[in-house]
């Protein structure tokens, strides 16, 4: 070592433990001692004060240490600290996306020293939840169960627990696994979905499986994700004949209990498709009472197209209001309707009511397609005693503009030689933001009609000038003078006035006028008037809504109350859970006497509820009360009401088993000592013939096996964007389709993946009327046909024959290639490795034809034409050579000509 390197290192040393003596006064401290607050995935800077204490300058180098996972940005830190001085390092450091909540420490500290200090990072808690959809079926074989899976991820940085629902759009049962997952931060679960499809469905039906997934320890923290589905009916789409829906009810309860045995009901459209036919029957209850659940015994049938109809039974007949009573009669009625004419008559008794009275009806008028037409209608009334009343009238409708018409109506009463009349009149129309309907019907004390000694009136107006804004403004009054009859008034008046303006959806105001006037035989007259403002809101907050309502008004009662004020409230409560159900809560009270409700201290109650419960379990409850307070009823506080509770059963095929309950609480207000009941009940939902279907746009389809006859189930055939799995005996039909030229496609899902469609996989409906089409496919395995390419050269050198071969020179691409078969041509050409694949054919005959190809000089194919026969299933490989052609020479030399010699004939077949 030379004497300049030792004082070198002297001098190094001497420096070092200078540096040395000076570090040993610095000090590192966090200048946030309370620590600091982050959420994951942020990126913190923190602030470090260094302190060099000694009185020589100081070289330090600060590192951060952080916990596993995080990342330090700024890593370790130089710093040059001047004596006596202080100097802030900034450090960055990130936290991981998926951080855990919790308190972590940072720890800062000088290289080789004991100088350090610490930062505690507290990570804020995070609540995020995600959902995946990962696969479905999709298309599921009615009445087969499916199931859909989804990926739960949670996003957020503490362990969290889910409730996880399952739903269908079409709202077949779902069954969740698992119903619930605990998970840690960034922890994953697969969740499946599974349910059962309707079985009962007679076209192919879109449903949407939808996994729901919210966290139980925050409501507000949920996410949701869904997946496609199409359910399939079995054998035929509608069937070869034509169906209606019905219900069949059968009922085990007590006669007293108000209960129908048996209830029937139904319709739909007949085979025709365009007659409509609805139907109910209910057998006789034993008991006539409206109270207990107060079903009574019901016959009717309603059929009609556009050319006729026919109505039996419990109905309302009538063919004009100034004849009609609106009660419920015992009869039937026809009618008829052509291009120029429309008839109708009808007979009937009331049903419920005491009167033995008959009434007959007859109609005749011009069609209601014509803008201005002429109708009229005569009634004949047979009471008792023999007495009757005829009733004729005429009227006119005129079709205006704007979406409009108008109707005028006359008619005229003959009752024991007395004579009355009776007018009426209604005006409607319509624009785009607008509407108004007006009308009125006056009848003479003497008139014949349910409306004798009437006068009614009623108009409207509304007005949109916003999507969301409407104002409206309406009127109604009834001026009634009936005939003198013990205990009827000898007058009544009743009218009423309102307008409103709404901003739909958020706060509508309405101020509303009421009067009446009863005058009574003896002179006395009750009357009074009423004046109200009432403003009403509703408010969404997810799947809570809240109405509320608030009025406020003026009364004056002439005869009983004087002149006060009062006040009423009310308020809705809803909540929608989805498939899970529905929970509705109400109620109201008023303060102060009003002229519609009575006294002071109205009160009322009540709830609906609609829940899906596990098990196939649904239950229904519907509960009432209110405070009594008409009548004997002054508000003393007495409380009376009523109650249903429903629980079912739900089968797959849509049948439900199930009890029902309804109690009335304090009987002795509804006027019958005997008013509850309970019944059990079984549904079941059928479709009932009518008719082989005559409807157009039918096509019936038969899938056989090519090779033995066979006809294929559990094929899915698509036509027109409809699908249906083919029956037993290989059977689908569709219906509605379109006038046009339909393709017949098989779902490649089917265990049938890579056989081919043959026959007439096309269905002509350009012609078809109300005969359906029939097509007939087979399905066979298909063949597999590849080539090669692959050219030859010359082997020898020499003319000797025998020692002339051919040797293999490569592939040859870019081959252009035919494989003509007897319905189909296809064209391939060879790749870059000589390869040709004609993919999946029928079997059957095919011809390969070589049609160009870039072909080297003097080379010729051995065979440009190769003939081969299939079948089913095989795979055919076939080579084409590519040789060189034969052809003539002449040999010169030395002034010697020679006569041109013959190649010898190459040994090796090609």
């Amino acid at each position: 070592m030379s004497l300049r390197s030792v004082a070198h290192a002297l001098l190094w040393a001497a420096l070092a433990a200078s540096t040395a003596r000076a570090q040993d006064g610095v000090t590192l401290r966090v200048a946030r001692r309370e620590g600091v607050s982050a959420d994951a995935g942020d990126v913190m800077t923190t602030a470090f004060t260094l302190r060099n204490n000694g009185s020589d300058s100081a070289h330090v180098r600060v590192s951060l240490a952080v916990p596993a996972g995080w990342l330090a940005l700024t890593g370790s830190v130089k710093v040059h600290v001047a004596p006596h001085d202080r100097d802030v390092v900034l450090l960055s450091v990130a936290t991981p996306s998926g951080a855990p909540a919790g308190r972590y420490v940072l720890r800062a500290s000088i290289d080789d020293l004991a100088a350090a200090d610490s930062l505690v990072v507290t990570v804020r808690e995070h609540r995020a939840v995600e959902v995946l959809p990962l696969d479905a079926p999709g298309w599921v074989a009615t009445g087969m169960p499916f199931a859909a899976r989804f990926l739960v991820r949670n996003h957020g940085n503490l362990p969290a627990t889910y409730e996880l629902d399952g739903t269908s759009v079409q709202r077949v049962r779902m069954r969740t696994e698992p119903s619930v997952a605990q998970l840690p931060p960034g922890g994953t679960a697969v969740v499946e979905v599974r349910g059962m499809s309707h079985p009962g469905l007679l076209n192919a039906v879109d449903d949407l499986v939808e996994l729901r997934v919210s966290d139980r320890d925050d409501s507000r923290v949920s996410a949701s994700a869904s997946q496609h589905t199409t359910f399939v009916p079995r054998g035929t789409v509608g069937g070869n004949y034509s169906t209606v829906p019905i219900e069949i009810a059968v009922r085990a309860a007590g006669a007293p209990s108000g209960v129908s045995p048996v209830v029937i009901q139904g319709g739909g459209l007949l085979a025709d498709g365009r007659t409509s036919a609805v139907f109910s029957l209910a057998a006789p209850t034993n008991r006539r009472s409206q109270f207990g659940f107060g079903e009574r015994e019901e016959y009717k049938l309603h059929i009609e197209n556009e050319r006729w109809k026919l109505k039996l039974g419990d109905n309302v007949f009538s063919f004009s209001p100034l004849t009609s009573s609106g009660l419920l009669g015992l009869g039937g009625e026809v009618g008829l309707s052509t291009s120029w004419l429309e008839t109708g008559a009808y007979a009937q008794r009331p049903r419920w009511m005491s009167q033995s009275t008959t009434e007959y009806g007859a109609r005749i008028g011009m069609p209601t397609s014509w803008p201005i037409r002429l109708f009229g209608s005569a009634m004949e009334r047979i009471g008792n005693n023999r007495s009757t009343a005829l009733v004729g009238t005429t009227g006119v409708d005129v079709r205006l503009p704007f979406a409009g018409s108008l109707q005028l109506e006359g008619a005229r009463s003959d009752s024991g030689a007395a004579a009355g009349l009776a007018t009426r009149a209604r005006l409607f129309a319509r624009g785009e933001s607008w509407s108004i309907s007006a009308s009125g019907i006056r009848a003479d004390s003497a008139y014949a009609g349910p409306l004798k000694g009437a006068t009614v009136g009623d108009a409207s107006v509304e007005y949109h000038p916003l999507s969301r804004l409407s104002f409206n403004v309406s009127a109604s009054g009834r001026d009634w003078h009936p005939p003198l009859l013990p205990h009827a008034p000898a007058s009544q008046r009743f009218s009423t006035t309102s307008a409103s303006i709404s901003w739909i959806g958020v706060i509508t105001l309405e101020y509303t006028t009421l009067d009446r006037r009863d005058a009574s035989t003896d002179s006395v007259t009750v009357s009074g008037y009423q004046r109200s403002l009432r403003a009403s809101t509703s408010v969404s907050l997810g799947r809570l809504n809240l109405t509320t309502s608030a009025e406020r008004g003026l009364t004056e009662d002439r005869l009983l109350m004087g002149h006060g004020e009062y006040t009423a409230l009310s308020l809705n409560l809803r909540a929608d859970f989805g498939s899970a159900g529905v929970v509705n809560l109400y109620g109201s009270k008023s303060y102060g006497a009003t002229l519609s409700s009575g006294t002071s201290g109205v009160q009322s109650s009540g709830a609906n509820i609609q829940l899906k419960l596990p098990l196939s379990l649904e239950l229904l409850v519907a509960v009432s009360a209110q405070r009594a307070t008409l009548g004997d009823y002054d508000g003393s506080g007495v409380w009376f009401g009523q109650g249903d509770v429903r629980l079912d059963y739900r089968f797959d095929n849509g049948a439900t088993i199930g009890l029902r309950a309804h109690r009335i609480e304090r009987t002795a207000v509804f006027g019958t000592p005997n008013a509850s009941g309970l019944f059990a009940e079984y549904r079941m939902p059928l479709h009932m013939p009518t008719g082989r279907s005559r409807d157009a746009g039918r096509a019936i389809g038969v899938v056989r096996d090519a090779l033995t006859g066979e006809p294929v189930s559990g094929v899915l055939v698509r036509m027109n964007g409809n699908a249906a799995l083919t029956d037993a005996k290989g059977r689908v039909m569709f219906r509605g389709l379109p006038p046009a030229l339909h393709r017949v496609e098989l779902d490649a899902s089917h265990p049938t993946v890579g056989e081919l469609v043959i026959g007439n996989a096309e269905v002509d409906m350009r012609h078809a009327g109300t005969q359906p089409v029939e097509f007939n496919v087979a399905v066979t395995r298909g063949a597999a046909i590849r080539a090669v390419v692959r050219r030859y050269d010359a082997g020898g050198s020499t003319i000797n024959a025998r020692a002339d071969t051919l040797v293999d020179a490569g592939v040859m691409p870019n081959v252009l290639v035919a494989l003509e078969g007897a319905k189909d041509t296809l064209y391939q050409s060879s790749d870059e490795k000589g390869r040709i694949d004609f993919g999946t054919v029928p079997p059957g005959a095919w011809v390969m034809r070589i049609r160009t190809g870039d072909l080297p000089a003097f080379h010729n194919f051995a065979n440009d034409r190769v003939s081969m026969v299939v079948s089913p299933g095989e795979r055919r490989e076939v080579e084409l050579r590519l040789v060189p052609q034969r052809r003539s020479v002449t040999f010169v030399g030395d002034g010697m000509d020679l006569r041109a010699k013959k190649l010898p004939e190459n040994k090796e077949k090609p």
